[in-house]
Formats: C-alpha cells, structure tokens, sequence
C-alpha cells in the first residue's frame, strides 16, 4: 500500500506545482479586463446603479484554455486576422492554465483619489459557473459571470492578449472576447483593442412570432407614416434584413429619455422576429407617399428607401426599427443613413401612434 500511496501523493504534488500564479503583469491585464467588462454591464444595461443593487460577480478563480473554434465559426475568421502578433497568438493556444485564487480586483480612483464604487467579485471553482455558459440562467443574486484565457506576453512586456467569455443578467446578455493590448508611455496603463462576437445563440422565433398580424401591419404603417412627415417621400424595399442587439436598443431608449417602460421581454421578442427568416410584400401596406419596390426593381437606391422591422409588443405599446437612407444617384453620391428606434401606442379605440423616437445618424462615401 505505501508505494502506490507514494505515487498518488507525487501525482498531487506536480500538479500543484503546474497551478502557478499570474505575474505582477498578467495580474494588471486580469484586472483591466474585469474592470471593463463591468464598465459594459454598466453601460449598455445599468447595473448596480441602484444603491440597493447588491448583486455579485463570479469569476472563474482559474483560467480556462483558449478555445478552438469551429470551422465556419466567425470568431474563428475574427481571431486569424486579430492577432496579427504570431507569438502572442501562438502563447494564446499553448498558455498554461493558473490560479486567482489570491488575485483581488483594485478599484480604480478619480482625480481627487476617491476609488470608484464596484461591486463584489466573488472567486469561484470554473464548475461553479459552467452550467452558465451553456446557456443556464445565473442566479439571481448574480450579475455577471466572467471566465478568461492566461493573458500572454510579448518579449518586452508591451503588448499582451487574451480570450474572455462573460454571461450578464439580461437578454442577450453573453459574448465571447479577443482583447490585444498596448502598453503606453505611463506605467501600468495599456491601450485594448477587442474584438466581439456572440457567445450564446439567439433563442429562435416562435410560429406565432414568425406570421406577419393585423396589428403588425397597423403599428408599421404608423411608423411609416410618421417617417414621411419627417422625411417625405421614400421607397419602401421591405423588412429590415439583419437582427439587432437588446442592450444598444435599451441603450437608445435610455439615451432618448423614453418614459415609456418598453421591458426586455418585449426587446427579446423584437430581435427574435427580426432574426427569422421573413417573407413580407411591402405593397400590402399601402401609405401615401410610399413607393414600393420589388428588390429586383432596377430603380432601387435611385430615390430614398426604407426598411422597417416586424414589431414587438408588450402590454399596450409596441417597438420597431426602421433605416432611412438616401438616394445614390451617382457613384460619388455621400449616403446618409438614419436608424430610427420607435415606440408606438394603442389608443382605447384600437389604433396606433408613435409617441417617441431616437435616431442615430451616419455618412458613407458609396
């Protein structure tokens, strides 16, 4: 019995020494990557900006190996033209795996040294939060699970990469992350460039969400109809032909000081229906000033043209997107494109107005 005791005791022994901790360096970039995912968190869904908002952020207390990316996989395509430093994509795949368990998040302080307000990161086993990143909802006293790659080095220490994952609370609230950073002139400040894909697949529409309704058709020609008092006359070329993200909508909806409470549940629904594959005739809505072409129509781009979504709802209002874009006449024409986020009301006697918009606004040389 003692030699195979002996052994086992040795197998425990090396494994342990394989554990190592992060430098003094890696700690600084596990650091500034947790700090800006919970900048994110912050920013697109404003969390923990009630002082009552005590929920926690998990952490993997060791870091996970770079993952390989199936073929097809647009990460894949992301990350062979991101990492354009070999070395640093070579060390990325080959990155031993290390402990956290003694790493501590810093906060960062203001001008006058005050250190921000973050809330709690709590180090877990990576088997603590596995289950969220197959798609498994978080707890509700959690905010934010995060899991992440050993960042790598370059020889001189001033450039450095790593791979993160994050799960957040909300709707559509996951990503995967490429993150290559640049030291500057100033110690322990780096510059980051990352590159963001989807994490978790979109839930799929439901037969129901899928057919084009009544009041589908009411609350598009409402917002169509409001848009040619802004913009005129238009084209109109059909359904908007890519999905959109819930936390930029709820990011314009905050931003555009909407009072009126539009729930991720309904904003679930509006990329779910816009993510589906989609069969509309946009003649069948009928609307002054409205011309619709078929997308054969060698006169689409020749007048200003419009593609709306199919909306979604909750309670008595409803939500859409719409592009406007410009005429492009010739091949030096400038297009100016504008993405118009609209609510829309049902009144008591069953129909439908807009009652608040955001625009956002951009130019491109075609």
């Amino acid at each position: 019995m003692r030699p195979a005791l002996f052994v086992a005791i040795a197998f425990a022994s090396a494994s342990a020494i394989a554990q190592t901790s992060p430098s003094a360096i890696q700690r600084e970039i596990i650091t500034r990557a947790v700090h800006s995912t919970i900048d994110r968190q912050k920013t697109e869904w404003d969390d923990w900006k009630n002082a009552d908002d005590h929920r926690v952020v998990l952490l993997a207390d060791e870091t996970m190996p770079f993952p390989k990316f199936a073929d097809g996989d647009a990460m894949e395509y992301r990350a062979s033209i991101f990492m354009e430093n070999r070395a640093l994509s070579s060390q990325l795949e080959k990155a031993p795996i290390l402990t956290l368990r003694d790493w501590k998040l810093i906060p960062r302080s203001d001008c006058s040294g005050t250190p921000e307000a973050l809330p709690a990161v709590r180090l877990v086993p990576p088997s603590t939060i596995e289950r969220v990143f197959k798609g498994k909802p978080l707890d509700p006293s959690v905010a934010l699970a995060i899991r992440m790659t050993t960042p790598v080095l370059s020889p001189d220490g001033r450039q450095a990469a790593l791979y993160l994952e994050y799960v957040g609370s909300h709707v559509d609230d996951s990503g995967r992350q490429l993150t290559t950073m640049s030291r500057n002139d100033r110690p322990s400040e780096w510059d980051d460039i990352n590159e963001i894909g989807r994490l978790l697949p979109i839930d799929a529409a439901t037969p129901q969400e899928c057919e084009i309704s009544v009041d589908d058709r009411a609350v598009m020609t409402s917002a169509l109809t409001w848009l040619t008092s802004q913009k005129g006359h238009f084209d109109l070329l059909g359904l908007f032909d890519r999905g959109g993200s819930p936390s930029d909508w709820r990011y314009q909806l905050r931003s555009g000081d909407c009072h009126v409470d539009v729930g991720e549940g309904t904003l679930a629904q509006l990329q779910r229906r816009n993510t589906a594959e989609q069969t509309f005739d946009p003649s069948t809505l009928p609307i002054a000033g409205v011309r619709t072409l078929d997308v054969g129509d060698s006169r689409i781009w020749s007048e200003p043209s419009v593609l709306v979504s199919l909306p979604a709802y909750g309670n008595d209002i409803a939500i859409l997107f719409m592009t406007y874009r410009t005429a492009s006449r010739k091949p030096e024409d400038i297009v100016e494109t504008s993405s118009y986020l609209v609510v829309v009301r049902r009144s008591d006697s069953g129909s439908w107005s807009v009652v608040w918009t955001n625009v956002l606004e951009s130019v491109m040389i075609t």
